[in-house]
């Protein structure tokens, strides 16, 4: 778990966990266990913006294109077991 500092490092500050790992340390070191805990995690922002054009395409494809296939492949098989 702690080979060396490295996970404490600016480079690995972001990483799975390792600021909250060295937060809890340095608490537990210092034996002051109220300050250790999981913290909370910032939300990223997952937004994504598109343009009129690609929110046509992307509704023409959930709206009609996939259930129209669906559809057909159903059509296709009934037909083939007739």
């Amino acid at each position: 778990m702690f080979g060396d500092s490295d996970f404490a490092s600016n480079a690995a500050a972001g990483v799975a966990g390792n600021v909250d790992l060295f937060m809890n340390t340095v608490g537990w070191l210092s034996q002051q266990e109220n300050l250790i805990s999981v913290r909370p995690k910032e939300a990223a922002d997952r937004r994504i913006t598109l343009t009129a054009g690609q929110q046509l395409r992307i509704n023409w494809l959930a709206l009609a294109v996939i259930p129209g296939f669906i559809f057909g492949a159903g059509i296709m098989r009934w037909w083939r077991r007739r």
